[in-house]
């Protein structure tokens, strides 16, 4: 795992940002680290986290402490719009709950923000009785509810690494690969309970594809769908397209780009940036190599472009990633 933040910094904002613990300009596209010192509320540094950002903050929860998967029951928020010093970053540590109202201790999850933006819900890691766990955390309360779950239809094994988006208008949350042992998308509707199956993009259909990325995109009004792999006869392949799903078509299409595309990879982050008009892809692993790239596709023109790769030994997978304005920030990971 690499305990650095990385970040953009231009020429003419160099002694601005030297002191920023989170200073990446995403108009720049050029990646470097900051090491970075704990403050008591700071989070173990862990990979496979669940995460998603609310207003200013980000947040992360569970994750990995090492390779035998160790995981960890931490729930953390980072304030990513202020300015601060590099040895104090401004990390703050939540209440993980007790007895029958405690957090999940999870790896490879997904964290999805509430319709309201005033909660939390973390899909954990399917279990092989066919059931999703499902938690919820309360941000104003700083409290957790008790646990619930939901059914997967016909999954006899372990779907980590599966990424989940929901609709902001609706409130549905879309699960790709969570039915059929990864065959179909699960479509789950947090305020009722009830859950439906969806299909899948062919591409995605017969491979129980894992490690993809899956977020909502507000310019589209669509689930988009980028990356992962799957073996084929011992070899493990990389999926390169995006595809979207908007609710009111229910169907899945190929969105076509141009433009200094990624090669495919799978464990990267992706999240959306400047209101949700373009998304960033960042990290993750090619056919066993760490990815030392940063990319962002523009959702109006659907022309990629690709900022200068950081040092290969800074690359990683399974990292938390958010922006804020004109900055990203990646935050944990392995490599």
């Amino acid at each position: 795992m690499i305990p650095s933040i990385f970040y953009h910094k231009s020429p003419t904002q160099q002694n601005a940002f030297s002191s920023r613990y989170l200073c990446l300009l995403i108009s720049c596209l050029c990646l470097g680290s900051i090491s970075t010192s704990a403050n008591a509320q700071s989070p173990e540094i862990v990979y496979s986290m669940a995460y998603a950002t609310v207003g200013n903050n980000l947040y992360v929860q569970g994750g990995a402490l090492d390779t035998s998967l160790k995981s960890v029951n931490q729930l953390s928020s980072l304030d990513i719009t202020q300015t601060w010093n590099v040895s104090t970053p401004p990390w703050k540590s939540l209440n993980v709950g007790s007895g029958s109202e405690l957090a999940p201790s999870d790896v490879a999850h997904s964290m999805i923000v509430s319709k309201d933006q005033q909660s939390l819900i973390l899909l954990g890691t399917a279990t092989l009785d066919s059931t999703l766990n499902i938690s919820t955390y309360n941000i104003a309360g700083n409290s957790w509810s008790e646990p619930g779950s939901v059914p997967l239809p016909n999954v006899t094994q372990d779907l980590s690494g599966l990424a989940a988006a929901a609709d902001p208008n609706t409130g549905l949350i879309y699960i790709p690969g969570g039915g059929n042992e990864g065959q179909n998308m699960m479509e789950y509707n947090p305020s009722t309970g009830a859950s439906q199956l969806l299909p899948m993009p062919a591409e995605y259909t017969g491979k129980s594809v894992r490690y993809f990325t899956t977020v909502w995109s507000t310019q589209r009004n669509s689930v988009l769908l980028y990356g992962g792999f799957y073996n084929s006869l011992g070899v493990d392949v990389a999926i390169a397209n995006v595809y979207e799903y908007p609710p009111s078509t229910a169907s899945w299409s190929l969105i076509s780009t141009t433009g200094s595309a990624p090669a495919g990879s799978t464990s990267h982050c992706m999240v959306p940036a400047y209101n949700g008009t373009k998304m960033v892809i960042f990290g993750g692993t090619l056919y066993s190599s760490y990815i030392p790239s940063i990319y962002i596709l523009d959702l109006q023109s659907l022309v990629w472009s690709q900022g200068t790769d950081i040092d290969q030994s800074l690359a990683r997978s399974r990292m938390a990633c958010a922006t804020s304005g004109d900055s990203f920030v990646a935050w944990g990971g392995f490599g």
